[in-house]
């Protein structure tokens, strides 16, 4: 009874259901018809009976009666073309903004596909629905839509193994330009941040390169708005950059199989267009070369089938039996008909190739719209809308469409009758469109391949600056360059010696764009000191307009130097910096006793700017003249002058100029020197400037009364530029567009901007210590020096023994190369290079690559005066940068001493840490840092990695000990050799790197002079290097020398030194296996006996497994216990390789002797 009860009341509930079901189904067909009906805008009547009888319909969610929101209804319908019976998007316009205004909850709603109406309007690739996008974004302005809209924004929709974002969806399908830039403006950093299926977020899509129309450049622009936007929020201007991570920070990472190995690449927003540029050009290079090798081919055969058939037609006229001579013709008949057989013959020739030349054009014809298709992603027997088709269907105003091809600014594609106009505006006053009848086209405008280039240039350029004016100098060198494998450098301290000869400086760091540093065009700051400059050349000295590099008599008595620098940056391939810094300070202490007796002469300051771009000029001389801050190149233009006096050519105006940095000596002079028209107002960026004045002791006025003057010197600068931009736009509408060079086109061409912004932009003054202070780093090269300074002078028979081995080696290693360099193996059809392989060959000749992860070295000391050091740094600190090629505390420098000393055939890769002094003055190393380090030692292809330092072990689980163990596993299965020092103390803890693989490894321990082990090495060592009161023998040269050595502390004095040692011994073997290679190869292609046969460049390869380098070691000669290395066995002392006589070949005889000594086969 109860069962027959309970099976009747389900009965009735599904008939109950079912009936609402249907109600609500026809209330909104009902709706739906109405909207349908509608033959042009709705009224405001039409909008109140809509919202009287159908109110009830619009706030019907999803539930059990309906799988989608009236919402959702709407852009189906309004997709659906007037034959479909859809509904015109323009003539619900205001009814359906009232909707949304009304009801905007329902733009979070999805429907069963999991899609808002937001995303189902994008993803449906047509402008109706585009235009419901735009209609929904304009009632924004109302904060409750607008909180709605950032929702469904957020909200992903799928299909089948994808999920995307709605504007990762919108960039990939290219809606109109106008609706995108609004849904951009309306995302907050949250919807700008979201990934995707394939990891990335909105950004990388937006900077596709084969979308670089002008649309899209004023969107990447609307995106670095906002992210300034972030940046800002965060910190006031002139205080050190902020640490935020924004939606333009996000990278995302590939993976790609190598030769077994994964190679993971990072990607940045920057280096995603790069990586899109690259795809573009390659599959557009490939399919030009395809169609270059068609249209050859196609030619070929065309002329092949021509010649047949004309010599067929040839031969049968020849071997035809000619007509009997009729009695009345005579010769003159013959000669007619003769000649009419050849007019025949070139009349057929014509029709064919006419024919031919239409056939052509038809298959012309063809390729062109095949290529089309292709293009779009169609197939010609399947049409339809393409996923990545930029074909706009543009709805009339009575429901017929035409498809529109969108080009960049109305560019047109040649070959077409298609005309092509710009994507129509969603938001338009006159819905009356005129009916247009067009046959529908799947043909698409391919982009013009001159404006992907130049607007690619303006996007990488854009993304660049703004990435460097708001982050730091690491972030923004991982940002352009990832791993930076080239060590291009965006930012240059000098950190040598007050007074230096020009050619040492550019023999350290490399004369132009091929030789030395590299840098980036535009880098983010300069910094000098106080530092002189000698001209040692004649031709520098001309150039600078002073003979001998001196200064005469009658010339000006500022000092010039800085025009050496900035010339030299700028034959280094750099155009712009955002902050230069130069201490031009006089009778102020600049640290280490150094005073400057003279500036540096205005003229000479502007000389040393004219050809570089600068954004912040910090240039410290006290009260400088208004006129050398804004004008950038007087001297050229007084050079126009005195060639043309008809010309009156005004100087330039530093129109790039944001931020000045003023040093102040408290003059109310200078304040309205500064804010006079023609002073800082001129300069139409300006955003922020520093006073930085002496300390108020030493000023004469008041504290209240120099802060009065600020603020009225604030007040006057912005008026100023208010009244400078007003006069300058009123000139503009007076004066006609002049020719250029002329004063009125200065005028015009110095635009400060649009009148609107002329009331918003307001220069700011900070003054004192609200001023960002530009940090220099303590450069060990900076400390005074003392004449206890140096090692002692007990000397180990280890030092005096490798010492004079590697200096009889060095010059072998010089001849080995030059005789092999003689032999011009570049040329890849030569047998030996067949044999030998090209890679292996120039691998054989090249230096030895130890990489001294250190704190820096101090490439100005003299034991490195032939040596450009290359390198990079991981020491970033808030408002300063250690350089890789000044040394912290002097320790690397001593460690890359050490092993020059061992090997100077050896190239030193400085890699320098980040570390930080403790309470107690000793430093700690960051242990991400040397994670970083190691994997640039990689990079880099080191053959040894010399690491004088110990870490403690990093707890597990954390991002420090994972990211250590990944590098160490690479560098182990690299096969890299590998130095370590174990902690000069006697903990029993385990420590890194040595720790994650002890038997891939070297352990060095410290020994004395009589090769007895230091107390505290361990046991644990493999071997032991000399390591306390070492005397390299250069302790003199280091008391005269730039550089404060060390002090012989534990630190020192343990297995640091040891390890250096040890490191350089491997790279000295490795040489001697190099040479003996190269000696082989040489004496093979003079057809001579090769008595080298014992070393091949396969043995090269084997020496730098870090097995064999051990059993070399050891068989070198070591004491069982101490296991302390004797060199001194190496070669022994009555060996030619030490008679002076003897000549290079017996030498070499016995280095390759000394190979196969120590060398195992097994």
């Amino acid at each position: 009874m109860s069962d027959s009860h309970g099976r009747e009341f389900e009965d009735d509930s599904d008939e109950y259901s079912d009936d609402e079901t249907t109600y609500t189904t026809k209330r909104r067909e009902q709706a739906v018809a109405v909207l349908r009906s509608l033959k042009s805008v709705a009224s405001k009547s039409d909008i109140d009976g809509f919202w009287d009888d159908y109110a009830d319909v619009v706030f019907q969610k999803p539930d059990n009666t309906v799988s989608t929101t009236f919402f959702h209804r709407i852009v189906h319908e309004v997709a659906k073309s007037k034959e479909e019976n859809g509904i015109t998007a323009s003539f619900i316009r205001p009814l359906f903004m009232k909707l949304v205004e009304r009801a905007p909850h329902l733009l979070e709603e999805t429907d069963e596909n999991g899609e808002t109406p937001l995303y189902s309007a994008i993803r449906m690739r047509k402008a109706r629905t585009w235009w419901l996008i735009d209609y929904m974004l304009q009632c924004c302005d109302d904060d409750c839509v607008q909180r709605h809209i950032i929702n469904a924004l957020k909200q992903t929709g799928a299909r089948g193994q994808l999920t995307k974002t709605c504007l990762n969806l919108a960039l990939e399908h290219v809606i109109s330009g106008s609706v995108l830039h609004k849904l951009v403006e309306n995302a907050n950093a949250e919807v700008l941040g979201l990934l995707d299926t394939s990891k990335k977020a909105a950004f990388f899509h937006a900077v596709r390169y084969d979308q670089c129309d002008e649309n899209r450049v004023e969107l990447i622009d609307l995106l670095l708005n906002k992210d300034m936007e972030i940046t800002k929020r965060i910190g006031p201007p002139g205080l050190t950059r902020p640490h935020v991570a924004t939606f333009l920070d996000l990278k995302y990472v590939t993976s790609k199989e190598v030769q077994g190995s994964a190679i993971e690449h990072i990607y940045s927003v920057y280096s995603e267009h790069e990586r899109s540029r690259s795809a573009y050009l390659d599959a557009w290079k490939k399919s030009t070369e395809a169609k270059t090798r068609t249209s050859k081919n196609e030619l070929s055969n065309k002329t092949r089938e021509f010649n047949t058939e004309h010599k067929t037609t040839d031969l049968q006229k020849d071997i035809s039996i000619p007509p009997k001579k009729s009695k009345g013709h005579t010769s003159g008949d013959q000669e007619n008909d003769s000649r009419g057989k050849a007019q025949d013959r070139e009349k057929s020739k014509d029709e064919y190739l006419s024919a031919t030349e239409e056939k052509k054009r038809t298959r012309k014809d063809q390729k062109q719209e095949h290529a089309r298709e292709r293009m779009i992603g169609l197939d010609s027997s399947r049409p339809g809308i393409p996923r990545d088709s930029r074909v706009v269907v543009v709805e009339a105003a009575e429901g017929r469409t035409e498809t529109q091809a969108i080009s960049s600014k109305g560019d047109q594609t040649p070959n077409t009758s298609l005309k092509r106009t710009n994507t129509p505006k969603p938001d338009f006053d006159d819905h009356k469109i005129k009916e247009k009848k067009r046959p529908l086209s799947s043909g698409i405008a391919k982009p013009d391949p001159e404006v992907l280039a130049t607007n690619s240039e303006k996007i990488l350029t854009k993304l660049k600056l703004h990435y460097m004016r708001t982050r730091d100098v690491d972030l923004a060198i991982s940002f352009l360059y990832g791993k930076n494998i080239h060590d291009v450098h965006i930012c240059f301290d000098y950190v040598g010696p007050r007074t230096i000869k020009d050619e040492e400086f550019t023999r350290r760091f490399g004369k132009d764009s091929n030789s030395g540093l590299k840098f980036d065009e535009v880098l983010s700051y300069v910094r000098f000191p106080p530092v002189t400059v000698e001209l040692t050349g004649k031709q520098n000295a001309e150039r600078l307009g002073r003979p001998n590099g001196k200064l005469s008599g009658h010339q000006n008595r500022g000092r010039h130097d800085m025009e050496f620098f900035f010339k030299w940056l700028h034959d280094k391939g750099v155009r712009r910096v955002l902050t230069v810094e130069v201490d031009d300070r006089v009778d102020a202490a600049h640290g280490d006793g150094v005073y400057n007796e003279v500036p540096h002469s205005d003229e000479s300051i502007q000389v040393s700017l004219e050809n570089i771009v600068v954004e912040h000029l910090n240039w410290r001389k006290t009260d400088l003249d208004p006129q050398v801050i804004c004008q950038a190149n007087p001297q050229k233009g007084s050079q126009r002058n005195n060639s043309d006096a008809s010309h009156d050519y005004p100087p330039q105006i530093r129109s790039d100029l944001r931020e000045v940095t003023l040093q102040w000596s408290g003059s109310i002079a200078a304040l309205r020197a500064w804010s006079e028209p023609e002073g800082l107002p001129q300069l139409p960026k300006l955003e922020v400037v520093y006073l930085d004045s002496p300390s108020l002791p030493r000023l004469y006025d008041s504290n209240l009364y120099i802060e009065k003057r600020i603020q009225e010197f604030e007040t006057r600068l912005n008026e100023n530029v208010i009244l400078k931009r007003a006069n300058l736009i009123s000139l503009q509408h007076r004066e006609p567009v002049a020719s250029p060079g002329s004063k009125a086109s200065s005028k015009q061409e110095f635009n400060l901007g649009s009148s609107s912004q002329s009331t918003t932009r307001k220069i700011t003054v900070v003054h004192g210590d609200g001023r960002r202070e530009m940090k220099r780093p303590t450069s060990n090269g900076d400390k005074p020096k003392s004449p206890e300074d140096g090692l002692p002078d007990d000397e180990h028979e280890w030092v005096t023994s490798i010492s004079e081995f590697s200096k009889i080696m060095s010059g072998l290693w010089r001849k080995t190369l030059e005789d092999y360099e003689g032999l011009g193996l570049k040329d890849s059809n030569h047998p030996l290079v067949a044999v030998t392989g090209p890679q292996k060959l120039q691998s054989l000749a090249k230096p030895v690559v130890v990489a001294l992860i250190d704190d820096g070295v101090h490439s100005f000391d003299p034991a490195f005066s032939n040596r450009v050091i290359e390198g990079k740094t991981f020491d970033y600190h808030d408002g300063w940068i250690g350089q890789h090629y000044d040394s912290a505390r002097g320790h690397g420098t001593e460690m890359a001493k050490l092993i020059c000393t061992v090997c100077p055939m050896a190239e030193i890769y400085s890699i320098r840490l980040k570390t930080y002094t403790g309470p107690d003055g000793n430093s700690t190393i960051d242990q991400m840092s040397a994670s970083w380090a190691i994997e640039a030692a990689l990079e880099k292809k080191a053959t040894i990695i010399s690491m004088s330092w110990t870490i403690p072990l990093p707890k597990d689980g954390t991002r420090q000990k994972s990211k250590l163990d990944a590098v160490l596993q690479k560098a182990c299965k690299q096969k890299v050799l590998m130095f370590c020092s174990p902690p000069d103390s006697l903990a029993k803890e385990d420590h890194y790197p040595w720790a994650y693989k002890p038997e891939s490894m070297f352990l060095i321990g410290a020994a004395h002079s009589d090769g007895t082990q230091y107390n505290l090495a361990g046991n644990k060592v493999d071997f032991t290097f000399p390591g306390v009161n070492v005397n390299l023998g250069f302790g003199i040269t280091q008391r005269k020398g730039l550089t404060k050595s060390i002090a012989l502390t534990k630190e020192s004095t343990g297995s640091s030194i040891a390890t250096a040692l040890a490191a350089g011994l491997a790279a000295l073997i490795i040489s001697c296996f190099k040479a003996s290679a190269i000696r082989l190869i040489t004496e093979q292609s003079n057809g001579y006996n090769p008595k080298s046969a014992r070393v091949s460049p396969g043995d090269v390869e084997r020496m730098t497994q870090q097995q064999v380098m051990k059993e070399a070691f050891a068989r070198i000669g070591n004491k069982d216990r101490s296991k302390f290395i004797q060199v001194w066995k190496m070669i022994l002392p009555d060996s030619p390789f030490f008679d002076e006589d003897k000549e290079y070949e017996d030498k070499m005889a016995a280095v390759i002797e000394f190979c196969v000594s120590i060398y195992s086969h097994t």
